[in-house]
């Protein structure tokens, strides 16, 4: 399994090269797909959405306004409200578990809904 990003999926203004690097990770997953599926390997992308970091935190609490600076962020999001590891961790583990056995190739969004709100 790769981690890419649902900036992979769709674009984040003036994140030129870390969407175009995510979007190559997610066809690379798939090109690793066809090619060890022969030989019984899966290969999937995972592609969270934000999620509760100290990265992520400064990207707010450090702007003139943060409450307005958190609500313009999650504006993009259907769901409003930052993912907590758990979420991306649970995401992760059905992607390496039995119950996913049968996908290769694919992409797991746990983004939000951003990728298509």
């Amino acid at each position: 399994m790769n981690v890419a990003s649902a900036a992979g999926l769709r674009p984040l203004e003036e994140r030129s090269i870390y969407c175009s690097s995510k979007a190559a990770l997610i066809m690379f997953t798939k090109v690793l797909a066809v090619d060890l599926a022969s030989d019984g390997i899966r290969a999937n992308a995972f592609c969270p959405g934000i999620t509760d970091t100290p990265m992520l935190r400064r990207s707010y609490e450090d702007a003139p306004n943060p409450q307005a600076e958190l609500d313009r962020i999650l504006e993009r999001y259907l769901i409003k409200r930052i993912a907590t590891a758990r979420d991306m961790a649970n995401a992760i583990l059905f992607l390496s578990c039995a119950e996913s056995s049968h996908m290769t190739g694919s992409t797991l969004n746990a983004d939000g809904g951003r990728v298509f709100y």
